[in-house]
């Protein structure tokens, strides 16, 4: 099972997690968020056979700019996706 782990860029993360998303595409795998804080300013899209994980609940967190929400910051394309 192919696996990206990131950790928290200090910005911007949604190019970075994107990035990583789309190198798993198609062969499928994880992308890893470690634990802390991931901003997210833009759209993530996953894609087909792409699982977008954490450390856990209190441990990895998705902080969203002030106009988005969740359903605008992270979209599905394709099948077998999970978050």
């Amino acid at each position: 099972v192919r696996e990206e782990v990131l950790t928290p860029g200090g910005g911007d993360d949604t190019a970075r997690i994107q990035a990583a998303v789309d190198r798993l595409a198609g062969a499928g795998g994880t992308v890893r968020l470690a634990e802390g804080v991931f901003r997210l300013e833009g759209t993530i899209q996953l894609r087909a056979g792409v699982r977008l994980s954490g450390a856990g609940p209190a441990r990895t967190r998705i902080l969203l700019a002030p106009d988005r929400e969740l359903r605008q910051a992270i979209t599905i394309a394709g099948d077998h996706v999970a978050i």
